[in-house]
């Protein structure tokens, strides 16, 4: 038996990773502009940076789902 994803899925799913990689570069060029400005004077590493964008894409994650509920169980009883 064949399963068909409907289209309003791959819409949302499309929807969520733009929104994740818009809120990355976001986080990105943040990041960049505050240590800029802000030199930090202690030891920073890159596995510390590494890990707060991990925590970042995980509230990005948490906050996506939340905002794309709605749609999803509007669309899906719409279907």
């Amino acid at each position: 038996m064949k399963f068909k994803v409907p289209a309003y899925f791959s819409f949302l799913l499309k929807v969520y990773l733009f929104n994740l990689l818009l809120f990355s570069l976001c986080r990105a060029l943040l990041f960049y502009i505050a240590v800029r400005q802000w030199p930090i004077q202690v030891n920073f590493t890159f596995s510390d940076s590494s890990y707060a964008f991990y925590i970042g894409l995980q509230f990005d994650t948490v906050t996506l789902c939340y905002i794309l509920a709605l749609p999803f169980l509007v669309l899906s009883i719409n279907e």
